[in-house]
């Protein structure tokens, strides 16, 4: 029996305390019922009208959060009913993980109006019953092996223990780096992060910021490496003039509170002796600024090779938190991928879901020698590229494939070289002559019986083969 979306079915949802909502083809929300509203903490008039996108990782207390969540799959709009694991924010920030079916609803055609004999019925909406976990009629959709209430959970464990909303992270590879996060942002000291190109260093500092007691106040990345040293003295310049101390008021204006340093080791000596000499200072002396430093190589290699004075690279470091590769976060990568892709969703109007198992599988078999970085990139091409509701293996740009190719075809083999054939039977026989004589007690005239040629042939191979009489009185 087809179901028609309809007014008098909203009228009659909307007094249920079982959470029920109707999203239409354009993903607006058009029903938000007293059920929802009580899971949710928001009124029907703050969510009903507002466009839905498969995106998570926002401000769990935002109306997007919750849209967001409600969102229905594209196989749900193409007829399909679905049972998802989703996880559903309440205005206070708490997230509860709840199934959600969907319902597709059905009119006999774009118009509503009865079926002529060249239209067909279409689904103009869905419906939206949420449950709780136990009691899911059936077992949840697979298709898209649940990742976005996976990535929904890994962000919730984050922000519940560590109070960071902005990071990604489940791994055992990046336990210690959330718990040295932690650390770091409780404390008003610097730090350094390690790691190579794109695994995440500025990003995090920006997240150890914006977590800590100074979020009010900027966040100001530098990057070392490509500005050059008239661009950066003034910068630095006028950021620690900023900050002496002073009786003067600064203003209500927000302040820079942060200095990120990527790639500090590419610094001019004589900012980084400036640097140093502020960091030394007597703390009611120094600037109300901290510094944060990022490095691809560890500081006393970096040190080593004369790129980084000691003295900056000690003050930089009472707290150094190493970036692991995305090579050895392997729990990490769907997660991540699936972070990237939703970002892209709250971003545009083309929805994908996810990634179909074939295409992560690919995903997880790269090496990723430019991290977080290249795997962003590689989901932005898939995205574009993706014409179905999930990525596929053809989705994923050429040059993926073809570095992936490259990276699992064996290596050249490397050509043999053989000594010439002469030189080896020249070390043959020098061998066999000398056994001979060995076992002969160095007697030459047994020794050439033993190899069965006279004596005189075998006294002038040993000559010619450099072997010495042993009994040269013989």
């Amino acid at each position: 029996m087809a179901r028609r979306p309809s007014d008098p079915l909203i009228e009659l949802l909307r007094a249920s305390s079982t959470p029920i909502f109707v999203v239409d083809r354009e993903r607006v929300v058009r029903a938000f019922n007293t059920g929802c509203e009580q899971l949710t903490g928001r009124a029907a008039e703050q969510v009903v009208g507002e466009t839905c996108h498969l995106a998570g990782g926002v401000d769990p207390t935002t109306i997007a959060a919750v849209t967001g969540a409600i969102c229905p799959p594209a196989a749900a709009f193409a007829g399909k009913e679905l049972v998802v694991a989703a996880y559903v924010p309440h205005h206070s920030g708490k997230e509860s993980p709840r199934l959600i079916r969907f319902l597709p609803l059905w009119s006999d055609s774009a118009t509503g109006a009865e079926t002529s004999p060249v239209e067909f019925p279409r689904c103009t909406a869905v419906l939206g019953v949420i449950l709780p976990w136990a009691e899911a009629p059936v077992p949840p959709h697979d298709s898209d092996r649940s990742w976005r209430a996976d990535l929904s959970a890994a962000r919730a464990a984050v922000r519940e223990r560590y109070g960071l909303s902005l990071v990604v992270a489940r791994s055992v590879a990046m336990a210690r780096v959330l718990a040295q996060t932690e650390l770091a942002r409780e404390s008003s000291g610097s730090v350094l992060l390690v790691g190579e190109g794109g695994t995440g260093k500025e990003h995090f500092a920006r997240s150890i910021h914006f977590a800590g007691p100074a979020k009010a106040q900027w966040f100001v990345p530098l990057e070392c490496g490509r500005l050059t040293p008239d661009e950066l003295t003034p910068i630095i310049t006028r950021l620690l003039e900023r900050h002496e101390p002073t009786d003067k008021p600064t203003g209500s204006l927000p302040q820079p509170g942060t200095v990120y340093l990527a790639d500090c080791d590419d610094l001019p000596r004589e900012l980084q002796a400036r640097i140093a000499e502020v960091l030394s200072l007597p703390i009611a002396r120094r600037p109300r600024l901290r510094f944060f430093g990022g490095l691809r190589v560890a500081a006393a290699q970096a040190v080593a090779e004369g790129k980084l004075r000691a003295d900056l690279a000690a003050l930089l470091s009472p707290l150094t938190i190493e970036m692991p590769p995305l090579r050895d976060r392997p729990d990490d990568l769907p997660l991540l991928a699936q972070h990237f892709l939703e970002d892209l969703n709250r971003h545009g109007e083309r929805q994908v879901t996810g990634f179909s198992e074939e295409a992560l599988r690919l995903l997880a078999e790269y090496r990723w020698p430019g991290n977080l970085d290249e795997l962003a990139g590689i989901v932005r091409e898939a995205h574009a590229a993706a014409t179905g509701s999930t990525v596929e293996p053809t989705d994923l740009p050429f040059r993926f494939r073809t570095r992936l190719a490259a990276q699992n075809s064996p290596p050249p083999v490397k050509p043999v070289r053989l000594p010439p054939l002469d030189t080896l039977l020249e070390q043959f026989e020098r061998n066999l002559l000398q056994d001979a004589l060995e076992h002969a007690g160095f007697n030459k005239t047994r020794a050439a019986e033993h190899l069965g040629i006279n004596r005189p042939r075998l006294y002038r191979r040993m000559q010619q083969l450099g072997i010495v009489d042993q009994n040269p009185d013989e």
